[in-house]
């Protein structure tokens, strides 16, 4: 049945919608690949990667293991994803910073870069992205400072990044439905307006050191999942806070809240699940 469900697939996409390449083989005609997903055998040589700029019709790049080298000579405009298949770094080199006009680009990971080469302002015009994965990546707040000229973008994921300021730009993303600064231990403060993000539905700021929310974060209307569990500094909730009426969870794990506001016993609040931690009080009317 598997083979069958692999061949109707086949005939469906075509013959060069889908192609599984190692890096060995990279020397093949690529010039009518949409789709590839990249096997890589160790770290490929320059000249290796560059036959990519012959790849002209390439929209997907998936890659394995360690060892990708961005190809500076890329020339194709029409890429829409750039995605790590596995947890690995991504190299990219310098002249990126010229090259990187990839006008139609929807979704970009890089993951566990290093971009302190890296000229952000090519990546501030990708005005069509909607995915942005920094997970693990150093030095990204060169990225971050120009970041609200991505007006499409609807996933931003900095976890375990080195960030240390959420820029006042991130709040003019009206687009953005996922917003997870996970293990940032760098960040201190979320944007003073950042409920302006009326899209948000996710919103992760664990294990950051985090001390105070901001009353903004209670016109997050839409919001359905907001992790601040491991906020170990975080001492109080806004006094409105139990207007987040989309909110079914709230993990006060290894936070320093020892009181919660009455808003959230308020008939509009709708919690299912609430854990409770340390010397947090019971609300008299819970």
């Amino acid at each position: 049945m598997h083979d069958l469900v692999h061949d109707l697939a086949l005939s469906v996409v075509g013959s060069h919608e889908v192609t599984i390449l190692k890096s060995s083989e990279m020397k093949n005609d690529m010039s009518q690949i949409r789709r590839l997903r990249l096997i890589m055998e160790g770290k490929p040589q320059e000249e290796e990667s560059d036959v990519l700029k012959n790849a002209t019709r390439l929209r997907t790049i998936l890659f394995e293991e360690r060892g990708f080298v961005f190809p500076g000579a890329l020339n194709n405009k029409r890429l829409r994803v750039v995605h790590q298949m596995d947890v690995t770094a991504v190299s990219i080199p310098k002249t990126i910073s010229s090259t990187l006009k990839f006008k139609h680009m929807r979704y970009l990971d890089l993951s566990y870069s290093n971009l302190e080469d890296i000229h952000a302002v090519p990546i501030h015009q990708l005005y069509n992205l909607q995915t942005l994965s920094l997970y693990g990546s150093k030095n990204v707040q060169n990225i971050l400072n120009g970041i609200g000229s991505l007006i499409n973008l609807r996933y931003l994921n900095l976890s375990c990044s080195d960030a240390t300021v959420l820029p006042d730009s991130v709040t003019t993303l009206t687009s953005l439905k996922s917003l997870n600064i996970y293990n940032c231990e760098g960040i201190t403060v979320l944007p003073t307006n950042i409920g302006h993000l009326q899209s948000l539905s996710f919103l992760g700021i664990s294990f950051t050191k985090i001390s105070e929310l901001p009353d903004s974060v209670c016109l997050l209307y839409n919001l359905r999942e907001f992790y601040f569990n491991r906020c170990s500094q975080l001492k109080a909730l806004p006094r409105d806070f139990g207007a987040l009426t989309q909110l079914r969870l709230l993990d006060l794990f290894r936070t320093e809240i020892t009181e919660l506001p009455e808003s959230l016993t308020s008939s509009i609040c709708k919690l299912e699940r609430v854990f409770l931690w340390g010397n947090c009080k019971f609300p008299g009317d819970i």
